[in-house]
């Protein structure tokens, strides 16, 4: 079989990266290539180029230290793209929102070198992002381009005006080959268990960004909670900066006597994920703007209902009275209107799994991968 490079200068969604990666590497003959300014994972062995952290530490001595920086990230890029040249296999360029100059030229480089690529957009959106120039000079109409939705490749048709023609689907995989191996952790699953009774058990398990709706939910907690509905709400955020550890810390204060919620504001283990799922009557996604979630597909994956937000791609994976619910907005009512129709849906988690491994698992990747690169 012929080899697939994986290249991926900016390495902006580690945990999409680090899924394709395993799911590649025991079906596919490639090499990993991870941001050529810090390093190759070359048939498994880590080759360095830079010393660990020098981002960060050129950023703290000034100008000229990130201009020293600067010249070394095109040495070692114009390394790494000869390398992909000499090797002469497919590439597949990942990238996402954040798109620096330097790979932007890359990208040129590798079309006049008339290198096999296809470009994956696997983050497109970021909310309130203006478009930049250089967005507008790196989706050029001659690249050809892989995407996680519908949505997406209709994103870039009419923000960036790249042919349809040019724009493939790879739905976003599933979480399974990660989260088959890992072992519930039964006390907290007992725990969980006897604190929710025989209540219907709402599980939130995603960024405190004001995008994801995070703020709008605890309103519809707080209803909940003054109507006496029989629902708990588990909230599992992971705040990534100081106004999202605050917007944590008011949440947890808020809840903190409140019998049927219960906050989980910290980066969590795959054990807790897979342990909270496997008691959550369903996973909410809240989402005001976003492209696509990588928590509803690792929810449906292990056959759990998804209630979200019409928004992005989030219908795409979900079909309604099955493996969930979309609503149309944040409001208190709607909400509770669903939370009502999931009760009386007679869930097979089972089923939901089962076609989530059939359209979105390993061997649908693998594929897909085939198809669309011709490998």
């Amino acid at each position: 079989m012929q080899n697939l490079i994986w290249f991926d200068p900016v390495n902006n969604d580690p945990q999409f990266i680090k899924l394709i990666h395993h799911i590649l590497k025991r079906h596919i003959d490639f090499t990993f290539v991870i941001n050529p300014r810090s390093g190759f994972l070359l048939n498994g062995k880590i080759i360095n180029f830079l010393p660990p952290n020098l981002s960060s530490k050129a950023r703290k001595k000034g100008y000229l230290a990130r201009l020293s920086l600067a010249v070394i990230y095109i040495i070692s890029s114009i390394r790494a793209l000869f390398l992909i040249f000499s090797w002469r296999s497919p590439v597949i360029f990942s990238t996402g929102m954040w798109v620096p100059i330097i790979d932007t030229i890359i990208l040129k480089c590798m079309l006049i070198l008339r290198i096999n690529f296809h470009v994956l957009i696997h983050r497109p959106l970021k909310p309130g992002q203006n478009i930049s120039k250089t967005l507008m000079f790196f989706y050029s109409s001659h690249y050809k381009y892989i995407v996680l939705s519908k949505f997406t490749k209709d994103y870039l048709y009419k923000t960036f005006y790249i042919p349809l023609k040019n724009i493939s689907i790879l739905p976003h995989p599933n979480f399974n080959i990660e989260y088959d191996s890992v072992i519930i952790d039964e006390r907290l699953r007992s725990n969980l268990l006897e604190w929710k009774k025989d209540r219907n058990l709402f599980l939130y398990m995603s960024g405190i960004h004001m995008s994801h709706g995070i703020l709008d939910l605890v309103e519809i907690i707080d209803q909940s909670r003054k109507r006496n509905l029989p629902y708990c709400f588990l909230l599992c955020g992971n705040p990534r900066n100081l106004e999202q550890s605050a917007i944590s810390k008011r949440i947890e204060a808020k809840f903190s006597n409140t019998e049927f919620v219960k906050c989980s504001m910290a980066f969590y283990s795959e054990m807790e994920a897979k342990t909270w799922l496997s008691v959550a009557t369903a996973v909410v996604l809240p989402y005001q703007e976003i492209a696509q979630s990588g928590v509803q597909a690792l929810a449906l994956g292990q056959g759990v209902p998804v209630i979200a937000r019409n928004v992005g791609a989030l219908p795409e994976q979900i079909y309604d009275g099955f493996n969930g619910i979309v609503v149309e907005d944040n409001s208190p009512e709607t909400w509770f209107n669903a939370f009502s129709r999931l009760s009386e849906m007679k869930v097979d988690k089972s089923a939901i799994r089962k076609h989530s491994e059939s359209m979105y698992g390993v061997e649908a990747t693998i594929n897909s991968f085939h198809d669309l690169m011709e490998i």
